[in-house]
């Protein structure tokens, strides 16, 4: 009897060994964590103020506006017509403010960005990405979950962002370029709660489309490709898969992020959303659908060859601008 319970203290003592022994493992892996962390969102920053003039002139480009003539070009003798490329138009904007011009709406985007960043890390943490061989259910139920929360907390600030962009269109001072806060109290004065989500909606559509999409797709291939090949030549292969797919999609669903862009100004007092540069739209639905028959709802897509569009169905236009 005394041999097994001095036995039995021994294991005992042997696990409180065990618990403290790893204990200072976990914290250095937790501190390991929080640095990787820091230095990924300081990547993402250090990323986005460089390229902001480029995604500065895509928002403006997004909204409709195009302070640059288009030229004339010819595709197998075929006449056809040419916006200038990006370049050209953080020229033009560097022409206008100067160099710091250029950087209208960075402390808003690159805070949207912050609490973002912050909020995929703390779900990475308490809850976990499904892995690839998850069922699909819980694959979806968890990434549209994260995505619809970052987004609601996150676009305010985007807004915000976009709204201090479109002031070089009127050249107005409504919003302030460098404090949100004072942004934040501006549009609860003039346009009260609602009017930190104008756009929401179709951000909020676009992005769960996305998720929805590429979620199934890709589960949907790898099941095809492991049933047909190893596991190991399976799971690299699905990276690039993963990687396919996903810009697919995001072509595919951009169009949300143009009736998103076009919302965020419209009735903002800013020239740009409002007649005679733009139609005072009722909803989300009535931007998708006018913007769809003026053949709008791809601009900014591509930023080089842009081609000027088209419209074919000019009495519908007329019809839908007098309703």
């Amino acid at each position: 009897m005394k041999l097994l319970l001095g036995a039995k203290r021994y294991l005992e003592e042997l696990e409180l060994k065990k618990k403290k022994e790893m204990e200072p493992e976990d914290h250095e892996e937790e501190n390991n964590f929080t640095v990787a962390e820091q230095k990924t969102l300081e990547m993402k920053l250090l990323v986005s103020v460089v390229l902001h003039p480029l995604d500065y002139a895509k928002n403006l480009i997004m909204m409709g506006y195009e302070p640059l003539p288009p030229y004339q070009s010819y595709w197998f003798g075929k006449p056809y017509y040419l916006y200038p490329n990006v370049l050209k138009y953080v020229r033009h904007i560097y022409s206008v403010d100067g160099v710091l011009g250029c950087f209208r709406g960075i402390v808003c985007k690159s805070s949207a960005l912050v609490v973002q960043n912050t909020l995929i890390t703390y779900f990475d943490k308490k809850y976990p990405a499904p892995q690839i061989g998850d069922s699909l259910q819980s694959k979806l139920k968890r990434n549209i979950v994260v995505k619809c929360i970052c987004t609601l907390a996150s676009h305010p600030l985007q807004m915000m962002a976009v709204r201090c962009m479109a002031q070089f269109v009127g050249r107005e001072r409504l919003y302030s370029e460098w404090n949100p806060l004072a942004n934040l109290l501006t549009i609860l004065k003039l346009e009260g709660l609602a009017g930190l989500f104008k756009g929401f909606w179709a951000k909020l559509l676009g992005e769960v489309a996305l998720v929805t999409a590429s979620v199934v797709i890709v589960h949907s291939i790898h099941r095809m490709i492991k049933s047909n090949s190893d596991s190991d030549n399976s799971e690299k292969s699905m990276v690039f898969v993963s990687t396919v797919v996903n810009f697919a999609c995001v072509s595919y669903f951009y169009p949300y992020n143009v009736v998103s862009t076009t919302m965020s100004v419209n009735g903002a007092g800013l020239s740009i959303g409002q007649p005679p540069m733009s139609p005072i739209f009722a909803n989300t639905h009535h931007c998708y659908t006018y913007l769809s028959y003026m053949n709008q709802l791809k601009r900014g897509s591509n930023l080089f060859y842009r081609w000027v569009p088209t419209v074919s169905r000019s009495d519908d236009i007329l019809k839908l601008r007098s309703a």
